[in-house]
């Protein structure tokens, strides 16, 4: 948190300027200049009291002021666990920048999925309302499934759309790809906003839950997120970015 000049006693951990590393705090009042080009002086703060978000991350800090970071390593592998094909489990050895060495760390491997945030021509969003094993009573939830090996991202949204839902889309626009555990792997997520949709058959799933498929307002989108309705991260994410990507307020103003 940035402090201006008034003196008070601080008794937060602060970063040493020039080793760059946690101290334990004095009581003692110090001042330093914000890095040029720092957030700090833009904002109008005459001193950095050791602020970790511009010192020790380089928040805010021109790239050739921001730190060098050093990925992991994976010095071995070996499988632990082998179920089918939608989970298997793997133990790392792995390096850090440090140096020092892991040798128990729990990789996850599950297929890639993709989630699809469809939208017709009459600004209604499709959502399936279901049940899943994992998800305690009734969810709200966009189309979307895993991906078969070496298919494409974009050929397995408009798979899965075709095949849950009956639908094609006009347009195709990617939201972005992302890690499902930051730290455990369990595949990556490929978020797509599908526009002008239309319904030109019957759908064929072979998914095993029940399932009702709705065309729902942005107004109903947004309160069945308000009310948590939307029971897995990635429903709930896909459709807030959706409704972000397509607020009416945010094309006019283009």
């Amino acid at each position: 948190m940035h402090a201006g000049d008034r003196g008070e006693r601080r008794i937060d951990p602060r970063i040493d300027l020039d080793r760059k590393r946690l101290i334990r705090p004095t009581g003692r009042k110090t001042r330093r200049n914000p890095p040029k080009g720092c957030t700090c002086r833009r904002r109008g703060y005459r001193s950095s009291l050791f602020f970790p978000s511009c010192i020790r991350y380089g928040i805010g800090m021109p790239p050739s002021k921001q730190p060098e970071w050093k990925p992991w390593k994976t010095l071995d592998r070996k499988v632990i666990l082998s179920g089918n094909r939608f989970l298997s489990v793997e133990q790392h050895t792995l390096q850090l920048p440090d140096g020092r060495v892991l040798d128990d760390w729990a990789w996850v491997i599950t297929p890639d999925y993709v989630c699809i945030a469809a939208l017709n021509p009459e600004g209604r969003f499709l959502c399936f309302r279901q049940m899943k094993y994992a998800v305690k009573g009734l969810s709200l939830a966009p189309a979307g499934g895993y991906l078969e090996p070496g298919e494409g991202p974009e050929a397995g949204a408009r798979r899965e759309l075709l095949e849950e839902t009956g639908c094609q889309a006009e347009q195709w626009t990617s939201l972005g790809q992302f890690v499902v555990d930051s730290n455990r792997g369990a595949g990556t997520a490929y978020f797509f906003l599908a526009t002008g949709v239309r319904r030109i058959c019957d759908p064929v799933s072979d998914d095993l839950e029940e399932q009702e498929l709705l065309w729902m307002s942005r107004n109903d989108v947004r309160t069945g997120l308000d009310d948590r309705k939307f029971k897995t991260l990635a429903w709930a994410a896909i459709m807030e970015m959706a409704l972000r990507k397509t607020d009416p307020a945010d094309t006019d103003a283009s």
